[in-house]
């Protein structure tokens, strides 16, 4: 009876070694996450401000637009962000927002 018990625990052993051991395989095999930084043009909040990021990257802080005088749903929106893929999009919302 004892050397069953020996024989199941080793076989137990070994199947959850074998499973961590593709989970840690598939794991690492992933390909790597891409990067945080958004591609394209990015108009974020800044402060009391609102700034431009191209590719992650800041560019320009627009101090004029003033984060405080924005409605509530606009100054949400730009708390999370408002992508953009042209710059002519970034100057049509500045523009909106400045009045």
């Amino acid at each position: 009876m004892q050397k069953k018990y020996t024989i199941l625990s080793l076989i137990v052993a070994a199947a959850i070694v074998f499973i961590l051991a593709v989970i840690l395989l598939t794991r690492s095999l992933s390909p790597a996450p891409a990067s945080s930084a958004p591609e394209g043009y990015l108009l974020k909040a800044y402060g009391n401000a609102v700034a431009l990021y191209e590719n992650g990257e800041l560019v320009e802080v627009y101090r004029d637009v003033v984060l405080s005088n924005l409605p509530l749903t606009d100054r949400t929106l730009l708390n999370e962000g408002i992508q953009a893929d042209s710059m002519e999009q970034i100057n049509q919302l500045l523009e909106d927002y400045d009045g």
